[in-house]
Formats: C-alpha cells, sequence, structure tokens
C-alpha cells in the first residue's frame, strides 16, 4: 500500500510504503486464543479417554503456531518511508522505528526498475546515485510499484527544472 503526503510548506513529499495486511493484531491474537482453545479441548477429551500423549503435542503445535504467527506478524508490519524534500531523498526502513537509513542528494538520485525473474518476470524498484542504490517496496505488487517509480520521478524532476529555471 502506498500513501502520498504532500507537504506544501516544507515543499516536501513523504511517501509511506506498508504491505498489505490481512488481519490486524487485534484480531490476530482472537483467532489465537480460539485455535488454542480448540485444540487444547479437543486434546482434555482424548486424555480423558486415556490417550494422554495428545496433551503435550497439541501444546507444542500451539507453541509453534504462536511463533509462525508473531513472525508474520512482525514481518507485515515493517514499513518503508521515503522522503522528498529540497535537498535530499531520505529512505528509512523498519519495523516500530526506522533500522536502515539512507540518504541521497537530490539532484543526483536515479529512480530505476528492473525486471527479474526467468519464469516469472517481476519488477524491483531501486532508488540511489553514483552506484549505490536501494531496493524500495520488495513487498509492492507491479503496477504499485510502477506508480511509485512515475511518482517519484516527477516529483525529482520538477525541483530540477526548477532550479535550471
Amino acid at each position: 500500500m502506498i500513501n502520498f503526503d504532500k507537504n506544501n510548506n516544507n515543499h516536501e513529499l513523504i511517501v509511506v510504503l506498508t504491505p498489505n495486511r490481512s488481519i490486524s493484531w487485534p484480531w490476530l491474537l482472537r483467532f489465537y486464543l480460539f485455535i488454542c482453545a480448540l485444540s487444547f479441548s479437543i486434546a482434555l477429551v482424548f486424555a480423558a479417554l486415556g490417550f494422554w500423549m495428545i496433551l503435550p503435542f497439541s501444546g507444542l503445535e500451539m507453541l509453534l503456531l504462536g511463533i509462525g504467527l508473531y513472525l508474520t506478524c512482525c514481518k507485515i508490519y515493517v514499513q518503508e518511508v521515503i522522503t522528498l524534500s529540497s535537498k535530499s531523498l531520505r529512505i528509512e526502513k523498519g519495523y516500530k522505528y526506522p533500522h536502515n537509513l539512507c540518504e541521497f542528494d537530490r539532484y543526483w538520485v536515479q529512480v530505476k526498475l528492473d525486471e527479474t525473474g526467468f519464469y516469472r518476470k517481476k519488477l524491483k524498484l531501486f532508488i540511489g546515485s553514483h552506484g549505490h542504490f536501494v531496493e524500495v517496496g520488495s513487498f509492492l505488487t507491479d503496477a504499485e510499484k510502477e506508480k511509485l517509480a512515475f511518482e517519484l520521478n516527477v516529483g525529482i524532476l520538477q525541483d530540477k527544472i526548477s532550479c535550471r529555471a
């Protein structure tokens, strides 16, 4: 998902990139607790019938499911923020707070769309300058990457044209 925010006071373009989220964190917890209750109720019925070894395996299964859901949720809550100001382009990537920060001079920055893959073509969006490029929006669809590349190129070129005039 791409959110564009133009700040006319500072002449900045702020783009926030986030993966599509099919479920929120509270609903994911409710789903996990429901599955745990269902699994343990079935395991308790079998334990009452004498098959007590089902209980530890049911617990292990729910623990692994919880770890998998947590790791997946951490991955979908990552976001990338691209700030295009009058002098620079800044890329921040992270979960909760920026873990990676790259900054490029706006005049030299380039936006590249590369096609990769032999059987299934997939676009990759790179932003950078002077041989140092950073991939942006790896979780976006190809159409969203093309739209983002177009908007960034328009934003970069507007400043270059106004500087020369």
